[in-house]
């Protein structure tokens, strides 16, 4: 339901959302969110007319119809109990919202607190002369303590009424009286009869309710009752109300709702809950946004969406600068909900949302997280672009980007943790809401800015400063981009609230001074002469001044405030009214720099207005790509005409010059502003023709190359700056950097700006400090790659963007040209101020890849020179022995020291004097990395492959973003040696690889190409995500240029055309020389691929061939070994299923750096040797062998290989696959031919050539199942339809003909799929080959034969084998998978006449094609291995076992080796198999590797191994499970501690006491419930019977874990142990192998309090195994050892969570000293009896001691208890002692 309050137009309904409401039951019976209320202030005129109830929300407030005399009706469950919203009495009926419905409001001002109702009722009845019985309102008051009521007063119309008269105090046929209290109140009461509604109107005058007057903050309990009658029954039959309780049954006070009196008046008021699924009156929405499920979904959790919402203006245009909103908010990415915690770069949500208040505001905004318009933008920014600036809640104001607010969140960020918003126990708070929704409540009051978020206050009074909002609308905008979050909005509620005095408008600050302005409010404003102001607490002189309503107070510094310094600001001044306020306004000091005043130019060196403009492309014009690569430094290079041509072995030629021909030149012009784009008129960027201005094209561009790509220009001017400080900007795509020196492109000027890498257009603003006006060299150099390019170079002035040197922009700063420079035509030379300037470093500032091993500065000489006796170099702080020399006019300075500069970060300092006696010098850093140092000499011919190093968790596809993270580039995760110029890779050149290895994680591929013959290559990148390709001119990496880039993405070996991107230009190379090459390459998400391929002098050059081989080994040498020490096998080939019945076998081994293969010494296939023929390859990196073979369809090929290395040693391999099934024999089902019309079926022969199914129906449960329901493209059902597709269509099979071969698609885990067809009558075994593909994780599924009767649901089906195997890459890749057994061994089928066989998806991804069923070449089958075990992990006592099923060769005999040795067995043979059974003695922690062999009755054997550890487990481990922790302050069951499991279900605990949440979740659980906050929870059953099955006595169905759990979470465990000691282990998992799991033990004293002691019991610490699903052991430690906990009966325990998911705690008793507690020792006991018979019976604990005296001496009876001693034995003393 939407409410909208306007003024002068009440559009009233039943809705309110309130400040300050309690989110809990409220313990008075009222509906929780209405037990408090804040009453705004509002004047009214109480005649019946509601009009000007404008902005007052009306309620309608449910209550607990508690009473045995009452019946609730409208009821409504919240937080566990029943709300009503009205209740039956005394033989009244409701018979819904149209016979009763009450909304009521509440308003005060200075004469009173006015009560508005109005009451939807389908009769009006009152006979009675007593106002409460029958149609009327009871109103309450009690004290602020709700304990005594204090005033009730009674008001209706009687019957008799005239419908639409106004009744008012003491008219006739009203009643309105006073039950206690003075009176003194004022009604106005109107009854409608068409529109059945009631309307009550009344005002209570302070002195009614006891008060001299009413005031902010005012408290009161208040309670209305609204009776109902109707005709047929008169009198008070029912009621509804607010906290009617407090009327009702006995005048109670505390039954009554506690009202607070607010100090704003309400100027207009916009709510909707969303319910009706309508978008709300008076809005609309934009893009993809929608109301959905009950709230506005904005955009859902799916890629490249954009949407808006906008609410008009709901004020009638009043002027405002104060308000509150409040929303529910769900902004959650698509991978929820495993771990959305998790900050590892695969979980990023993008990309935000923002609410935009302003006039003529676009639908939708660009980009949607920093919204729109001039007014403000409270921004929700979930993505950090790279800059530190996300997650974050930003405050911005006006056009331009004023930043006045912002909070920082934990995630993938650059921010630093100072940075990064903390809750008091110092946890992250997250910016997006984890699957959950969160509360928002913005608020701007008295100028002060308060965001709470999810419960904190993140942002709390913040000073803020605005123009004053007239009349404006709301734009709720968000977008989703290449990752995704939902944003979602429920509960919306704004309030528009009138100033009641002068309010902040403009605050602005910077290194000069201040400036504020305060606008008057209406009828009240500022004394001008009370203005005062104080700094840091001191009184300082500031003027101010006043026009129009706005007061200007400003403030001058003498010295300019140091940047980052805070000050403390107060200003104080009275209104109109009299009142005098100070508003604090403290503030921070932006970064700035200060300018040099050595850099002001002289003034006869003016020029005219303007920026000379020198514009650089080299570009495919001159066949080439990018050169500067989006870099900095490069694009200086570009500017400077630094890249050389190779063919020419001269400089490119400047494209932006009309008029070149030879060498480097430029065409220099004078533009009066900097507003180009390449696309003009198109706009972008700031300066639009919505605002007055029109986009310029790019200065030169496209040049005479026609391209608007690899473009690098120079924007120079004399910048006119007065003494003050100045906030400049640059819009740019892609990047820039901005200076001003003592000369233009001086390295030694100041870079006030930069932002180096490619982007679309966006701002950078920077600040400047000026201390000595003049004429400043100011420089932009601006460069753009691909795609769009602009420039925008601005200011601000009065706080606006303004173009630097607009004329039409009083203020703006003035730009002038060099007095006479050469424009317009073509030159060789640049605009210069005559100073020294420095023209270039080695290495670069900021460089972290730095090759170089020397240092170099060059220092061009003009009118002022270096006086080179003046130069001092230091390194790290150190002065260094520099050379200086001269060449003409260049100076070079170097520092070159012995072997190299060494690796690790250094700083440069460079000082000198120029010859008019300035001083001069600079300072910059870099790094060198160890991944460019070598030892030894570059290889003269190839080794074969390259080094590659891979770096994982890096997010996006930038390859920026990649050399930026800090592991980059030494501290890879995996460091190899690829064969060839690919990665990932096969391992085959000849094979492609996958395509998708992993997510979010980058490689550098590095070393030395050896070009077989001199001429020109043309080298071709295909990379999925992006990358670059780098070539050295020789062997150094210091030279290497830029070849290519991919910006976007390629397919595996999809290769482009020159002219792309990725393929380079002819590049000269000679025969017999070394050069370094290099590639750099990200991948983000799906697939990731990188191959570099090359065209020789031999082809042409041409054009490289998409799927072309990558370059071959044989031309590659690594740069630096990263391979293994010793030989090691690199991929073995065919796998899986083959193509074809040929085949080739290969094996390919790793070589060692210095242990290579030397030999092969065997190839065995099917147990003959292929050795003879066999082909072998030898190379530095790796050594191969292969073998041609052939067998028939579907038969599995077994493979050996071994070989010798050079130092002697030997390897051996051996795997298996299997044909290509396709024969004359082949019995295909094509998977979308399942059984139709409930059972029904057709032949193969029928269904050879496909299609035999099109368009027949099938009927749910019984010819398949499938959960999901996808759009139909070849079957028909009405029910849940299985998804089919256009598959990629496959002649081999059979007579197939169809002309669309379909898949089946969509299949979720459990769909299933019947397939009757008549197979030959004899029974024979068949191999089955099925045809799937997935789109990234795991084939996993099975085949079935189903008995019972096909045509209903009552099917059994027996499991005959499952299809697994690795993801195929795609969607659309099809790959056979053979039928195995759970073991992997291939398995087969029986098969005889018509039979049903199902096809499951278990797991993992399936598209299915078809399957096929070929007769296997063996028909004589050994027994069949059946169950077989231990697997995984076993019990610490083992016990090896299986089981065999006989086919047509019954098992004669069966034997077990483990590690190596024979292990004793019995085997036990029957007629149907038989069973083998082994103890084994083996180690806790012991890897057992297992081969069991069996014979069949003709002596052929088989065998099968596998292995597992020797698990803790055993029959004497005490369980404690980890969802059972103690209830209600320290409970626990005693049944807990004998093994019954499920006792704690549905039983609530007691936080920090039982249990501890640090991080407050609460996602649901499904096991123990009540708990506040929520412990979460979910079911969790052990694969492989290492869990549920394991555990002694565990007997639930469902097994549970605590899931979501923060660190720091703990719980308590009391149980009676069995006294021994224990070694403890935790049974954890984690999604993130890169996690460490486990926790911590400790007894604990005080259980039942939350004053608890603890004493530390052990620390488990381990790896993660990488999955939620995949629990693990980790065992406690004390210090070096393992724990061994001594405990004896009851105990408690607290278990403390580090990482994971947690099942439970296994204790395993040990016979070994305890380390950790103390068990007491037995206390001896020792009892007598005399017997009837004079013997003596003594029975005793310990050990019985005999003695003659009780004095001793004592020795040992050595006799066990009972002893009966004889009647006539000597009399002796007897005692028990200890063993």
């Amino acid at each position: 339901m939407t409410k909208i309050n306007r003024i002068g137009n009440a559009v009233l309904g039943a809705i309110a959302l309130l400040i300050g409401v309690s989110s809990v039951q409220a313990q008075n019976g009222i509906e929780p969110r209405y037990e408090k209320y804040n009453a705004d202030r509002k004047s009214i005129e109480v005649d019946g007319d509601l009009s000007d109830w404008s902005g007052v929300p009306f309620i309608s407030p449910l209550f607990m119809a508690s009473d045995s005399r009452e019946t609730g009706k409208g009821n409504k469950e919240i937080g566990g109990e029943v709300y009503s919203q009205f209740a039956e009495f005394a033989g009244g009926t409701w018979s819904g919202s149209d016979d009763h419905t009450t909304s009521i409001a509440v308003a005060w001002d200075h004469k009173g607190l006015y009560l508005g109702i109005i009451v939807k009722d389908d009769e009006h009845e009152h006979a009675a002369n007593n106002a409460w019985n029958g149609d009327g309102v009871q109103m309450g008051l009690t004290d602020p303590e709700r304990e005594t009521v204090t005033h009730l007063y009674n008001y209706a119309i009687k019957d008799g009424y005239e419908s639409g008269k106004v009744y008012k105090n003491g008219e006739a046929g009203s009643i309105a009286d006073k039950e206690k209290g003075p009176g003194n109140y004022k009604v106005a009461m109107v009854r409608h009869d068409d529109t059945k509604t009631t309307i009550y109107e009344a005002l209570f005058t302070p002195d009614s309710f006891g008060f001299t007057e009413f005031a902010v903050g005012q408290q009161f309990g208040f309670g209305v009752c609204v009776n109902d009658g109707d005709k047929d029954t008169a009198g008070q039959k029912g009621w509804s109300g607010w906290g009617p309780h407090m009327i009702v049954f006995g005048k109670t006070a505390p039954d009554a709702a506690l009202v607070t009196l607010t100090g704003k008046e309400v100027l207009g008021l916009f709510s909707s809950d969303f319910e009706d699924g309508e978008v709300p009156d008076g809005s609309s929405t934009a893009g993809v946004a929608e109301v959905l499920d009950g709230a506005m979904h904005i955009t859902e959790a799916a890629n490249g969406q954009n949407g808006g919402w906008t609410i008009d203006d709901f004020t009638d245009g009043a002027t405002f600068t104060e308000f509150e909103l409040s929303f529910r908010l769900h902004m959650t990415d698509s991978a929820c909900c495993g771990d959305a915690d998790d900050t590892t770069a695969g979980h990023r949500p993008a990309d935000g949302m923002s609410i935009s208040i302003g006039n003529d505001l676009p639908d939708l905004a660009n980009p949607a997280e920093e919204g729109a318009g001039e007014g403000i933008r409270i921004c929700f920014d979930t993505w950090d672009s790279g800059g530190g600036e996300a997650p974050a809640i930003d405050f911005f104001s006006g056009a331009g980007v004023d930043l006045q607010a912002r909070q920082k969140f934990n995630g993938v960020t650059t921010a630093t943790e100072d940075e990064k918003f903390k809750d008091e126990d110092g946890d992250y708070v997250w910016l997006w809401t984890q699957g959950e929704w969160a509360d928002v409540k913005i608020s701007v009051l008295d100028g002060l800015l308060t965001v709470n978020y999810k419960g904190h206050d993140v942002i709390s009074g913040v000073s803020v400063s605005f123009d004053p909002l007239e009349g404006p609308s709301w734009l709720f905008a968000a977008r989703t981009g290449g990752a995704n979050e939902t944003h979602w909005i429920d509960d919306l509620k704004i309030s528009i609230y009138a100033s009641s005095g002068p309010l902040v408008s403009g605050f602005n600050t910077d290194a000069a001074g201040f400036s504020i302005s305060l606008t008057d409010a209406d009828g009240n404003g500022v004394v001008l002469d009370s203005v005062g102001v104080t700094l840091d607490g001191d009184a300082v002189d500031a003027s101010a001044s006043k026009a129009d309503g706005v007061t200007t107070i400003k403030y001058a510094s003498a010295a300019p405030f140091a940047q980052g310094s805070t000050h403390a600001l107060a200003l104080t001044y009275t209104d109109e009214d009299g009142n005098t306020k100070t508003v604090p306004l403290d503030f921070t000091v932006a970064p700035y720099a200060l300018i040099d005043a050595g850099s002001i130019a002289d003034a006869s060196q003016k020029g005219g207005s303007g920026f000379l403009v020198y514009a650089t492309q080299v570009s495919t014009g001159q066949g080439v790509g990018n050169l500067h690569g989006n870099s900095w430094a490069l694009a200086e290079k570009q500017i400077a005409g630094g890249f050389i041509d190779p063919d020419t072995e001269e400089p490119y030629l400047n494209e932006a010059d009309v008029d070149s021909f030879e060498g480097w030149s430029y065409f220099p012009e004078i533009v009066q502003v900097v507003n180009q784009n390449q696309d003009a008129p198109a706009e972008v960027g700031n300066f639009k023709a919505s605002n007055g201005y029109e986009d310029e094209p790019l200065t030169g561009i496209p040049g005479w190359g026609d391209s608007t790509d690899g473009v690098a220009s120079e924007y120079i001017a004399l910048l006119d700056l007065a003494r003050g400080a100045y906030k400049l900007g640059v819009n740019s795509d892609d990047g820039f950097s901005a200076t001003i020196g003592a000369n233009f492109g001086d390295l030694l000027a100041q870079q006030i700006g930069v932002f180096d890498g490619g982007r679309g257009s966006s701002d950078t603003v920077f600040e400047i400090f000026v201390d000595k006006p003049g004429l400043y060299p100011f420089r932009v150099s601006w460069w753009e790659g691909g795609g769009g390019a602009n420039i925008e170079i601005f200011s601000y002035v009065g706080g606006k963007k303004t173009l630097i040197n607009d004329p039409d922009v009083d203020g703006s700063i003035k730009a002038y040209t060099i007095k006479g420079a050469v424009v317009d035509e073509s030159t060789t030379v640049r605009a210069t101020t005559g100073r020294a300037k420095m023209i270039s470093i080695s290495p670069n500032a900021g460089d972290k890849l730095v090759k170089s091993s020397a240092i170099e500065v060059v220092i061009q000489n003009e009118g002022t020179s270096v006086k080179q006796d003046t130069v001092v170099v230091t390194l790290n702080g150190e002065a260094v022995e520099a050379s200086v020399s001269k060449d003409g006019n260049l100076v070079t300075i170097s520092y070159a020291p012995d072997g190299g500069l060494p690796v690790g970060l250094h700083t440069v300092g460079v000082s000198f004097e120029e010859s008019n006696g300035a001083a001069r010098g600079t300072e910059w850093s870099f790094n060198v990395p160890g991944v460019y140092k070598r030892d030894g000499d570059v290889p003269t011919e190839a080794q074969g492959g390259l080094t590659v190093r891979e770096y994982h968790g890096i997010g996006t596809t930038s390859i920026a973003v990649l050399m930026a993270a800090d592991k980059f580039p030494d501290s890879p995760d995996v460091s190899a040696i690829a064969p060839y110029f690919e990665w990932p890779q096969s391992g085959d050149i000849n094979v492609n690889p996958v395509g998708n290895v992993r997510d979010n994680y980058g490689w550098h591929l590095m070393g030395y190409i050896h070009p077989p013959e001199t001429g020109e290559y043309i080298f071709a990148v295909a990379t999925d995500d992006n990358s670059q390709l780098w070539l050295s001119t020789d062997s150094d990496p210091a030279n290497a240029v830029q070849l290519t880039q991919e910006s976007t993405w390629q397919g595996v070996r999809n290769y482009q055309p020159t002219g792309d991107e990725t393929t380079s230009a002819p590049v000269f190379l000679e025969a017999g020389k070394v050069y370094f090459i290099e590639c750099f390459a990200k991948e983000g998400g799906g697939g990731d691929n990188m191959a570099v391929a090359w065209s020789t002098p031999e082809d042409g050059p041409t054009d490289v061939d998409a799927g072309s081989l990558p370059i071959s080994g044989e031309f590659l040498s690594p740069f630096t070994w990263a391979g293994p020490e010793t030989p090691a096998l690199g991929g073995v080939s065919p796998s899986g299923v083959t193509g074809s019945t040929d085949y080739t076998v290969k094996v390919i081994i790793s070589n060692g750096q210095s242990v290579k293969v030397a030999s092969f010494t065997s190839l065995d296939i099917n147990g003959v040797s292929a050795l003879d023929s066999a082909e072998t390859t030898s190379s530095g990196i790796s050594s191969s062998i292969s073998a041609d073979g052939s067998a028939d369809a579907a038969t599995e090929v077994n493979v050996s290989v071994s070989w010798e290395n050079s130092d002697g040693s030997t390897g051996s391999t051996s795997w298996s696959f299997m044909t290509a099934p396709h024969s004359e024999d082949s019995l295909y089902i094509e998977t979308e031919d399942f059984n139709y019309d409930g059972g029904e079926w057709m032949t193969f022969e029928d269904t050879a050539g496909g299609g035999a199914y099109d368009g027949l129906e099938m009927v749910t449960d019984i010819d398949y199942h499938n959960a999901g329901n996808s759009s139909p493209l070849y079957r028909v059902s009405d029910d849940n339809h299985p998804g089919m597709a256009d598959s990629m269509w496959d002649s081999n099979r059979g007579d197939f003909d169809m002309d669309i071969d379909f898949k089946m698609g969509w299949n979720d885990d459990g769909d299933w799929y019947n397939y009757t067809r008549d197979f030959p009558a004899k029974e024979t075994y068949y191999n089955v080959i099925g045809r799937f593909s997935s789109g990234g994780a795991a084939v996993n599924n099975k085949l079935s034969i189903v008995s019972g009767d096909t045509t209903t649901v009552d099917q059994t089906t027996t499991d005959v084998g499952v299809f697994q195997g690795p993801a195929t890459g795609g969607w659309d890749t099809m790959k056979f998978f053979p039928m195995t057994d759970s073991a992997g061994s291939l398995a087969v089928v029986k098969i005889g006449g018509e039979t049903t066989v199902r096809l499951t998806k278990v797991s993992g991804n399936m598209d299915t094609q078809y399957l096929v069923f070929v007769p296997s070449a063996i028909q004589e089958y050994p027994p069949l291995l059946g169950s077989y075990g231990p697997q995984g992990m076993s019990e610490s006592a083992v016990t090896i076992t299986a089981t065999f099923a006989n086919r047509e060769l019954p098992l004669k005999s069966a034997s077990v080796t483990v590690n190596g040795a024979a292990v004793d067995a019995t085997v036990d043979v029957t007629d149907d198999g038989g069973s083998i059974s082994a103890a084994a003695d083996l180690a806790v922690g012991a890897n057992a590797d297992v081969v069991l062999t069996w014979v069949d009755s003709n002596g052929g054997e088989s065998s099968h191994s596998w292995s597992f550890v020797v698990g803790p487990y055993s029959t004497d481990n005490f369980f404690v499970e980890a969802e059972d922790f103690n209830y209600d302050g320290g409970a626990h069951m005693a049944e807990a501690s004998d093994g019954v499991k499920g006792l704690y279900d549905g039983i609530s605990a007691v936080a920090d006491v039982d249990y501890h949440n640090a991080d407050g979740a609460t996602t649901a659980d499904d096991y123990r419930k009540g708990e506040d906050p929520n412990n979460s929870m979910a079911a969790h059953n052990d694969a492989g019977g290492i869990g549920v099955g394991a555990r002694a006595g565990f007997d639930v169905a469902t097994d549970y874990k605590i899931g979501w759990a923060a660190k720091g979470d703990w719980f308590t465990y009391t149980r009676d142990f069995p006294k021994g000691v224990y070694e403890v282990f935790t049974r954890v998992s984690h999604g993130n192998a890169n996690e460490t799991i486990g926790g911590e033990l400790h007894f604990v004293s005080g259980s039942d309090s939350k004053d608890q002691t603890l004493t530390e019991i052990g620390i488990a610490r381990g790896p993660a195994p990488g999955g939620w699903a995949t629990m693990t052991f980790v065992q406690f430690t004390t210090g070096d050892e393992p724990t061994r906990v001594a405990l004896d009966g009851e105990q408690t325990i607290r278990y403390t969570m580090h990482s994971g998911d947690f099942q439970y705690l296994m204790l395993r008793p040990v016979d070994a000293e305890a380390n950790v507690g103390d068990v007491a020792p037995e206390v001896p006991t020792i009892s007598v009896v005399r017997n009837d018979n004079g013997t003596i019976t003594v029975t005793f604990t310990g050990k019985l001691q005999t003695a003659p005296t009780v004095n001793g001496p004592w020795q040992d009876a050595g006799a066990p208890s009972p002893l009966t001693i004889p009647a006539d034995a000597a009399q002796q003393y007897g005692r028990a002692s200890s063993e």
